[in-house]
């Protein structure tokens, strides 16, 4: 379906960004790979904090023998997955309606497009 006007032509327009930690890489993506946070106009803040929770990700892997690597404690998991939802949600307010910033979950180990999507898995998963 082509639309012209409307939100629809908006959605269609707006350019895409996926948060997602990584091994020697920033952890911002667009459709053709990595990309450097400094195509983007956002705080200085949240700059320092992007690269904060790369660097916890990269810091995390065994260099001298990879699989050797422990895995993360539940505690340590959670902590970063909360940090990640926390930066995903700062892109999205800073980069505003331009860009459809999404994230890739290491809890989940899947991409998420919507925090809803997101908060229910966590509720399926963690029932009160």
């Amino acid at each position: 379906m082509n639309k012209k006007s409307g939100e629809g032509a908006d959605e269609l327009a707006r350019k895409y960004l996926k948060l997602m930690a990584e091994y020697c890489c920033d952890c911002l993506w667009g459709e053709d790979g990595a990309v450097n946070q400094e195509h983007f106009p956002l705080r200085l803040e949240t700059r320092k904090r992007l690269l904060a929770w790369a660097e916890i990700y990269h810091t995390s892997l065994n260099w001298q023998d990879p699989l050797a690597t422990e895995p993360w404690s539940q505690e340590k998991l959670k902590a970063f997955e909360e940090e990640g939802r926390a930066l995903w949600a700062q892109l999205r307010h800073e980069l505003g309606g331009e860009y459809e910033v999404t994230y890739f979950s290491e809890m989940y180990h899947r991409e998420f497009r919507d925090l809803d999507e997101l908060l229910h898995l966590d509720k399926e998963a963690h029932p009160s």
